[in-house]
């Protein structure tokens, strides 16, 4: 169960993500991509081309 509260983080990654995708390649979107250690704390917000959908990480 995610914890969500308004002190973290929250980012938006800026392009479509493949949905599909797992979570080992999602976190290596934040990192390579966005640049953001993934044991940050901080929330990373995903959308599908569409924009139907949303998973974070």
């Amino acid at each position: 169960m995610l914890n969500l509260t308004p002190s973290m983080n929250y980012y938006l990654y800026p392009c479509p993500a493949d949905m599909r995708r797992d979570f080992c390649s999602l976190s290596g979107l934040v990192h390579d991509v966005a640049g953001k250690d993934i044991r940050s704390g901080s929330v990373v917000i995903f959308i599908n081309r569409c924009c139907t959908g949303a998973h974070g990480v």
